[in-house]
């Protein structure tokens, strides 16, 4: 098509927290008014109260992290639940924002993992399955990140004889040719090639071929609920501007 300005794939996370936050005067609701009658004022009980100029944000929002990061003034969270750009938490970071274990990141398409991220107080913030997926590679502080995707993954690596795993001293899965000449593993147990499919208790917590045995993981381990596609043109002679969206439900929660 021609025109097109911008064009956008979004999934829905039914985690990803939606917040209610103080808008260009700096307070809840009407600033210095006791907007709700409560002897107090500008509480975080006036967020969003009627004729502020306080604003609703989501994920996708520019002032997102500026409110989700501001400790002087801490955001309300309202619900969860919207479309959103895969590993959205991880923009947030790079964006240079604060961000801390006791902010709510932690949604199932974020990216991040709020025990492995207060664990190594923020080094290495991503889920298990980000780094079993192979999306991620780190050492230390540094990490590669392979252009983010929503796979439906393959037991196929559980089966092919061939030993996917992490090196000590590193995240991220890689494959193995040879485990008897491979340094040592981050998993000091895993020394048998497909591990979650051998009816064995490989690592010794009382299950068998359970999840924690898998050499891999899909990226994101949930149900996709649905996607959005957004689509912004604009006509030349006149200048006006048009978005147009389309969203598919795959699963429907009563």
């Amino acid at each position: 098509a021609n025109n097109i300005l911008a064009f956008d794939v979004t999934g829905y996370d039914e985690g990803a927290p939606i917040i209610a936050f103080a808008g260009p005067d700096g307070q809840p609701g009407l600033a210095g008014v006791d907007d709700d009658g409560d002897a107090a004022v500008d509480n975080a009980t006036e967020l969003g109260f009627d004729g502020s100029d306080d604003s609703i944000l989501g994920p996708w929002d520019a002032g997102y992290g500026v409110a989700i990061t501001n400790s002087a003034n801490p955001p309300v969270f309202l619900s969860t639940g919207a479309y959103v750009d895969l590993g959205w938490a991880r923009k947030l970071q790079s964006h240079q924002f604060n961000v801390t274990s006791a902010n709510n990141l932690w949604s199932p398409l974020s990216g991040y993992s709020q025990a492995n991220f207060t664990a190594s107080s923020g080094n290495i913030p991503f889920t298990e399955a980000m780094y079993k997926s192979g999306q991620v590679i780190q050492i230390g502080s540094n990490f590669s990140i392979l252009q983010l995707a929503y796979d439906s993954w393959s037991s196929l690596y559980e089966h092919d004889g061939i030993l996917q795993a992490e090196p000590n001293g590193r995240r991220g899965t890689v494959e193995i040719p040879n485990p008897a000449n491979s340094p040592a593993l981050r998993d000091s147990w895993r020394t048998m090639v497909d591990a979650a499919s051998d009816d064995l208790d490989n690592n010794n917590n009382g299950q068998i071929d359970e999840i924690a045995e898998r050499e891999t993981l899909p990226p994101f381990a949930t149900n996709l609920s649905g996607i959005k596609i957004s689509i912004r043109m604009e006509d030349p002679a006149s200048r006006i501007i048009r978005q147009m969206s389309v969203g598919k439900e795959f699963i429907t929660k009563q």
